[in-house]
């Protein structure tokens, strides 16, 4: 999986607005297959798009592991079906990561960024946006 900003983005929104559930169960569609057959959970999986499953889950997994995210669990297991679990106590964004998703809502911000690590040799990461934000916010002055 590739690291997709805008997907980051967006789930950091769902979560927000308090629709966090309905974007996992449209995008992700995770359900209960206790009681499916093995011919049944293929059959499902199949229908529902593994790697967009994958592609949501490992993005949750990534905001969890770097503290932008709270009050979410993901176990992820392999079993017959693949099936991943995720678990909601009480989803919500950290103070960190309402700070990123305020960044990545500006086209201004994201394009001065783009810029930054494009002159630097780099892809965007957490590191380069807390360590270059002098240098970005000097860039969009001057778009």
């Amino acid at each position: 999986m590739k690291r997709d900003w805008n997907e980051i983005k967006e789930i950091l929104e769902a979560i927000e607005e308090d629709r966090f559930a309905d974007y996992v169960g449209k995008n992700g569609e995770f359900f209960d297959d206790s009681l499916m057959t093995p011919a049944r959970k293929r059959e499902k999986l199949a229908e529902l798009g593994i790697e967009r499953r994958d592609i949501i889950l490992g993005h949750i997994e990534l905001l969890a592991d770097a503290g932008l995210i709270k009050g979410i669990q993901l176990d992820i297991f392999a079993n017959d079906s693949g099936v991943a679990e995720l678990s909601q106590i009480r989803p919500r964004i950290t103070m960190a990561g309402y700070d990123l998703l305020e960044y990545l809502r500006s086209p201004k911000f994201r394009k001065a960024l783009g810029c930054y690590c494009e002159k630097i040799g780099t892809g965007m990461t957490l590191d380069i946006l807390h360590h270059a934000m002098s240098s970005i916010l000097k860039m969009i002055e001057a778009l």
